[in-house]
């Protein structure tokens, strides 16, 4: 479940489905206010829920520590924050702070290895401090999973290079989440083809060197099967495959989990099933709709809510859905 802790942000990026800064944000949430959504998801969930804090940008928060510490006293176990990295990259004492306060985890906006992609998608060169961050989340204990917005054009081929990177890294990177970008929000570069679930797939499989094949990649059951994907790297005697490899079907229905959060889901079977392993790298394909691609079913069956504003807990795809020109339904009602 997302909890937005903030609507303002320290950047304008050309592709954000939040449309940051292109209106005046409400004030932030109060504590008061955060612990009553934790309160409200607990009735409604349990304690295993993970809760993703997101924005906005979170880290521009100061008191984003004191956020973390309520939700773990209020019981939540996987509390992840969701950001651009630049505040934690610049600040190594701020990324402390949050581990102490009991951070599961930061879910980092990494779109490639080179700064030209980073000037195309985010208005400036950010790959400096998005390393940087990565490598104080490191020195904090912290892990990362890094989020690509994949744009066919721009850096569709670098998912080889991003996964490469995560291998080398993977003491403290521990998932990659490939999202097809898609039309919500804020869309200010050029789309000459719109990538699907089907299209990351087959291309990371041709980029991978061999470490992947197109069907490593099983439907999550936490969610209708076309909306994600996910496969789950191991090393065993110095080979890198694909755990889902060592399943059949019916061992994947048995082992499955309800509830694992969607990057957990093998990770989860591959712990229970063969616990001598080294922990691996989660490999996730999240397909998301718009007003281009919106599907109801699809909704109806979404696992991945947010806790917003208004209150009650909607759909991410729907709590984020804009008409082509980048609005909201309450924008277009004023």
């Amino acid at each position: 479940v997302e909890i937005e802790v903030t609507e303002g942000c320290n950047l304008k990026c050309p592709v954000c489905f939040m449309s940051a800064n292109d209106f005046r944000p409400d004030p932030n949430p109060t504590l008061e206010e955060l612990a009553e959504k934790y309160r409200y998801i607990l009735k409604n969930t349990n304690t295993d829920t993970s809760i993703q804090l997101t924005g906005g940008e979170p880290t521009t928060r100061k008191d984003l520590a004191e956020v973390i510490r309520i939700g773990r006293e209020i019981g939540f176990q996987a509390i992840e924050v969701n950001t651009n990295g630049v505040v934690i990259g610049e600040n190594l004492n701020y990324v402390q702070e949050l581990a102490e306060a009991g951070i599961s985890g930061v879910y980092l906006q990494f779109d490639g290895l080179t700064g030209e992609v980073y000037e195309k998608i985010r208005g400036k060169d950010l790959l400096p401090v998005k390393l940087k961050a990565i490598e104080n989340c490191r020195q904090a204990g912290v892990q990362v999973v890094l989020a690509m917005t994949v744009i066919e054009g721009i850096n569709h081929d670098q998912m080889g290079d991003v996964l490469e990177f995560a291998l080398k890294n993977k003491d403290v990177i521990v998932g990659i989440a490939y999202q097809p970008a898609f039309g919500s929000g804020r869309f200010d570069v050029p789309l000459h083809k719109r990538l699907t679930m089907g299209d990351v797939i087959f291309m990371l499989s041709e980029q991978s060197k061999g470490v992947i094949e197109p069907y490593d990649f099983w439907p999550l059951g936490c969610s209708n099967p076309l909306c994600s994907s996910s496969t789950y790297l191991v090393e065993e005697n110095g080979k890198v495959e694909s755990f889902s490899r060592r399943l059949t079907k019916e061992e994947y229905i048995e082992a499955f989990d309800p509830q694992s959060p969607q990057g957990s889901v093998f990770a989860d079977i591959a712990f229970m099933k063969h616990p001598e392993l080294e922990p691996g790298l989660t490999i996730l394909i999240e397909n998301y709709i718009d007003a281009g691609n919106m599907d109801l079913k699809k909704l109806r069956e979404c696992s991945m809510v947010v806790a917003g504003k208004g209150g009650g807990i909607t759909p991410f795809c729907g709590y984020q859905l804009t008409n082509i020109d980048g609005k909201k339904l309450s924008e277009i009602q004023r």
